[in-house]
Order: C-alpha cells, then sequence, then structure tokens
C-alpha cells in the first residue's frame, strides 16, 4: 500500500507479478531472472504483455534464462 515509485528495487517487493500496480509512468529498467523459462508455456504471451505494460517506453527489459532449446526442440504434450 502506499505510494512508491519506479525507483524501488523489484527486490523490496513481495507481489504478484500478474497483478501488482504499476507505478505512474512505469519502470524504466526491469531485470527478469529466469521466470520466463519457469513459467509454463500457456503464461508466455501473458509475461511479455505484462512486461509491455510496466516498462515505459524507450525503456529496457534485461532478461536471463536457461538456455531452452532443448526443451523446445522436444514434441510437446
Amino acid at each position: 500500500d502506499g505510494d512508491w515509485s519506479s525507483d524501488v528495487c523489484s527486490s523490496d517487493l513481495a507481489l504478484d507479478f500478474f497483478t501488482f500496480p504499476i507505478p505512474t509512468g512505469g519502470f524504466s529498467l526491469a531485470y527478469d531472472y529466469t521466470l520466463l523459462c519457469a513459467l509454463p508455456h500457456e503464461l508466455r504471451v501473458d509475461w511479455g504483455t505484462r512486461y509491455a505494460e510496466l516498462i515505459k517506453p524507450g525503456g529496457v527489459l534485461i532478461a536471463l534464462m536457461f538456455p531452452l532449446g532443448w526443451l523446445l526442440s522436444r514434441p510437446r504434450s
């Protein structure tokens, strides 16, 4: 609750990525450390949509993830 600016470090927060309130103006920089590759495939489009909402125009997303090549080459069930 209360006001918080885009200067707040995400490690200080424990919120749901898909539903937390976006600060006025959004973020200039977002750092995603393996969230995308931990999500089920059906949530990955939502991940991208949410980052598009969170990052202000001209902002930057840094996303680190485990290599997925071996996983993506497997047949999906």
